[in-house]
This record gives structure tokens, sequence and C-alpha cells, in this order.
């Protein structure tokens, strides 16, 4: 003072600090992501109060060094200006740290079927096309997988393999095959369940021949329905060309051309029956007679079928499941007594036909009840205003094949007689004389006999 005194006082320890701290980025946000309380590490160089700006967190106080955070929940976006600064204690302030700008997406992809697998298919390897309204990774699921693992926005279409991703399907019906997709922020789609599909590699194989005809004899112009049986039910396309079947019917071979049963196991083919065909027992000609003809015939699968058929003969064939008899050949007659324009004809003698084949016994009648004209055989003196009366139905001998008729009384001497055999007149097979066959005898003329005078009288 002013008298000289002194007296010292120490001041408190105080700091100076005007250093803010200094922040750096550590471990951004992963981006995308489908954790909307993202974490965020940064350092700083000292302690402080941390203060936010855009995205909240939980941590209210940094420490000197690493530091981190949870970001407050987050709707789905792009987060770009998120701002993090701490004040020391000091008061100092750092600048701000913007966090690296990251997405929020917790969105999962969503799956829809386009284009299923055909099916049953033949192809081993077949395509399948879902859409995917977001990018990101395939898995495969069930007995299927593919080489393709990576989908777009939008159509894609996968190539079906076995579960390694490589090896062809095996023939088999698949209904466990699935995919998913999982998007950049690991957001994992339902499962898209594949339409259950069958792979069909085996062609369709004959089994049988028949006929819807009834067993029995066949003549010109008759149709014949030939039915082919396959080991499954097949398709027919005859826009090209009319799938066909050979025949043995004698000199010139037939052919019986599909006309139903696309979409079934069993074929119709149809035979009419044409002069000059000849079978007793109706069959194909081989056993590559059946073909396609430039059309197909196919399972549902694409196969074209195996046309091989049965031996004929053999098991299974047409001759062995029918009895089908084509006759066209008309009957003749091959001998006849008395011969024609023969005379001197006994008036007692019978008059017998023998044909060149079996014959129909219904088909030759005649007239045994008056002298009327009727009947498929007639007798007559008068160019058939009257008939020869016959004793009774003709005989029959050498296995059907010769009739015997005997007039209910004698001839008359020294006439003129005729014997027709209409159209009516068949063979076993139901084929008529081609046209009416007409002959002619002269009986015994008994005025040429001599008498001789008894006892000189």
């Amino acid at each position: 003072d002013s008298a000289g005194n002194t007296q010292t006082i120490s001041v408190n320890t105080f700091t100076i600090d005007t250093v803010k701290p200094v922040l750096a980025q550590v471990i951004a946000v992963t981006t995308p992501t489908n954790d909307n309380t993202s974490s965020y590490t940064f350092s700083s160089t000292e302690a402080g109060t941390i203060s936010y700006s855009i995205c909240g967190g939980n941590l209210d106080n940094a420490s000197e060094d690493n530091n981190t955070i949870i970001f407050d929940a987050l709707a789905d976006d792009t987060y770009s200006d998120c701002k993090i600064s701490v004040t020391d204690n000091a008061n100092n302030t750092s600048d701000n740290l913007s966090v690296s700008s990251f997405t929020i997406d917790t969105v999962k992809p969503v799956l829809t079927l386009v284009t299923a697998v055909t099916t049953p298919t033949n192809v081993t390897t077949p395509s399948y096309v879902f859409s995917s309204d977001e990018a990101g990774t395939i898995t495969y699921g069930g007995s299927c997988g593919s080489s393709t693992t990576s989908a777009t926005s939008g159509d894609n279409t996968v190539i079906l393999t076995q579960p390694d991703n490589s090896t062809a399907l095996s023939e088999a019906q698949y209904a466990d095959c699935s995919i998913k997709v999982t998007d950049n922020a690991t957001n994992q789609s339902n499962t898209l369940a594949v339409s259950s599909f069958t792979i069909d590699i085996t062609a369709s194989t004959v089994t049988s021949v028949s006929s819807s005809n009834s067993n029995g004899a066949y003549n010109e112009n008759d149709n014949v329905t030939i039915t082919i049986t396959f080991s499954e039910s097949v398709i027919v396309d005859n826009s090209s060309g009319n799938p066909r079947i050979q025949l043995e019917t004698g000199t010139n071979d037939r052919y019986a051309n599909y006309v139903s049963g696309n979409a079934t196991s069993i074929l119709s083919f149809l035979y009419t029956v044409q002069s000059g065909d000849n079978s007793s027992d109706l069959d194909y000609t081989s056993t590559s007679s059946l073909s396609a003809n430039n059309g197909t015939i196919s399972d549902n699968a694409t196969n074209n079928a195996n046309l091989t058929l049965l031996a004929p003969g053999s098991s299974g064939s047409l001759s062995a499941n029918k009895a089908i008899v084509i006759d066209t050949t008309a009957p003749t007659v091959s001998s006849i007594s008395p011969t024609d324009n023969q005379s001197s004809v006994s008036v007692s003698d019978n008059i017998s036909l023998t044909f060149s084949e079996i014959m129909d016994n219904s088909s030759i009648t005649t007239n045994t009840d008056n002298t009327s004209c009727y009947g498929s055989f007639q007798v007559s003196s008068d160019n058939f205003s009257t008939c020869v009366q016959m004793s009774s139905s003709p005989s029959i001998s050498n296995s059907a094949k010769t009739f015997t008729f005997d007039p209910s009384d004698n001839l008359s001497y020294d006439n003129k007689y005729k014997i027709k055999l209409t159209t009516d007149t068949k063979d076993e097979n139901g084929v008529s004389l081609e046209s009416p066959y007409e002959t002619s005898f002269n009986t015994f003329d008994n005025s040429l006999v001599a008498y001789y005078p008894f006892n000189g009288n």
C-alpha cells in the first residue's frame, strides 16, 4: 500500500484450451442395410458432449478414442446428411463429422411366376421364368438347382437342374422345387414354389392291334376299323400327313388311314375293302406297317411314339385278337351235271352243281311246294314261266361245295331244260355270284326207241 506494505496472493491453477476436438469416421453404417437402428463408430481426440444433426443416437457423451453409437430407428430411405459434433469441456466444438451416406431398406423382394415349366416335358433342363421387383441373389430349394444365381429387377429366366446346379434333371415328377431372392440389404423374399412339373423322356409304344368290327367276313366296299392301343395317350398331328397302317390283303396290300382317337391311348384307322382284296385272317404286313406318313404321333411330352408293331400273328397282333376274313372273290360253278347242252339226259336224273369254294347253304334255295319260279336255283322248260318242283332242299356234300337237286317227278321226255342260278347265291363269306349263271340240257327222246313185237305180234 502507500505505506509500503506488500502481500502476495496465489491465483488458482487454470487451463487455457482453445483446441477443438477432432472427429474421424472409424466404421461406417453398412449400406444398404435392413437394420433401421444401425451402428456407427467414430473417434474423437477429446471427450465431450455429442450433438446430432438429422440422425439421433443413443450416446450422449463421447470419450477420447473410439465411440460406437446406435442411431435412433430410421424409416426406409437414403441418409446422406447425418452429422455428429463433440463439444469439449472448454466449450470447443468440433467440426461436424458427416456420416457417410447409407440406405435403410427393410422391404423384401416380391417374386411372381411368369412362365411355368411345360408339363409334361421331355426337356431335362427346362426353363422357368419369374419376376422380381428387386435385384438380388437367387437360392433354390427342393429337388432343383440352377447355374443362374443372380436376379435382376424384372423378368428372370433360369434353367433348372439338379441341386448341384449343373446335372440335368432325371425323368420324374418335380413338386418341391422353390426359388428365393435375397436383395443387397439381405432382405429375403418369400418362397416362390415352382409349379409341379413332370419330365417324361420315354416314348409311347404299341401294346395291341385289334378292330372294333365283329369277327366275320367282309366284302367289297365294307368298312373295317383297325384300332391300335398305345402304352399312354398320344397326340396325332395330321396337318402334314395322315398316319396309316398297311394291311396284308393279297396281291395289293391296302392302307387303313387314321380317323380318330387323338389325345387318347387308342387310335382308329379305317380300311375300305376293295375289289381283289382277300385275306383268310386279316393282319398287317410287318412290324413296320404303321407309319406317321409325314404326320406325327407323340405323347403329351412330345416324345415321338415308337411305331414298331408286334409281329404279325403273335399275341397282341390283329390276327391274334380278331378273326376277320376279307373276301372279294366271287364263287363260280366249277362243274354241273348234266353238263351244258348235254343231250339224252335221263328224265329221272338228279341235277348237281359243284362250286369253286365253300358256299352259304342258306343262300342256295329252290321251289319245293309248287311250280312257281323262286329261289336261287331254278329249272324250267318254258323259259321260267314255270319251274320244275323239287322234292326237297338240295343235299349237300363235298364240304358244302356240291349241291344235288332231286325233281319231285320225272322230267318230260324230249324237252329242253334251262338251269339258272341267281346272284342270291353266295359263298360262305357272303360274296355273290358276279352274274346269273345259266346252262341247259335235253332229255331223252323216247320216239327213238325201237319196239319189237312179242311172239311175232
